[in-house]
């Protein structure tokens, strides 16, 4: 479900976070955990960071503020389709 995701996501861009820029786990973590929250807190370190990783964490942003349960839905959803059933009778109109 959503809180399976957060965690999910949040595991995933910590270890991104510490190959691609190769910083400490607990940074990443705080780095990544106020991204997917969406809280703005930084650890004044961002403006170092690579442009991927500017890029990921805004991805997480993004992926934070539309919700986890959000985007479990649209990427879960399928298309159903509808049978129609037309009337077989000759409608009389005046």
């Amino acid at each position: 479900s959503a809180l399976i995701i957060y965690i999910a996501v949040t595991i995933i861009g910590t270890c991104t976070l510490c190959a691609v820029d190769g910083i400490e786990l607990s940074a990443a973590l705080f780095e990544v955990s106020s991204a997917v929250g969406t809280v703005g807190s930084s650890m004044s370190m961002t403006p170092s960071l690579s442009s991927f990783s500017h890029y990921l964490l805004s991805l997480l942003m993004f992926g934070g503020r539309a919700g986890g349960l959000t985007l479990a839905i649209v990427l879960a959803e399928r298309k159903k389709s509808v049978a129609v059933i037309h009337p077989a009778e000759k409608i009389l109109i005046g």
